[in-house]
């Protein structure tokens, strides 16, 4: 297996980092990935509100355990950006 500075830094074991996948990069995807040893991402905007988007936060972080995983938000397609950031900002994800 590979070892990079940025496997190092970002704790996963291949040096892949799912891409920001509007329409299919759900929590349940990147928890596969992120599961697998690479980067997940999970897509905000998939969670349609704020209020799912901490649920599925939360859900994703129980299923990876301490696996890394990123959110992004895509500020073009995003409703709800401000409260996004702010429930981000809140749960904490790791990247």
């Amino acid at each position: 297996m590979l070892k990079t500075r940025i496997t190092k830094l970002l704790n996963i074991e291949y040096l892949i980092m799912q891409g920001a996948l509007t329409a299919v990069g759900t929590w349940k995807f990147a928890a596969e990935v992120s599961k697998a040893g690479a980067l997940g991402c999970f897509t905000a905007v998939t969670a349609g509100t704020p209020e799912r988007l901490r649920r599925q936060v939360r859900m994703l972080r129980r299923e990876v355990g301490d696996k890394p995983f990123s959110v992004n938000i895509s500020l073009y397609m995003c409703p709800y950006q401000d409260e996004m950031f702010k429930v981000l900002v809140e749960e904490e994800p790791q990247l």
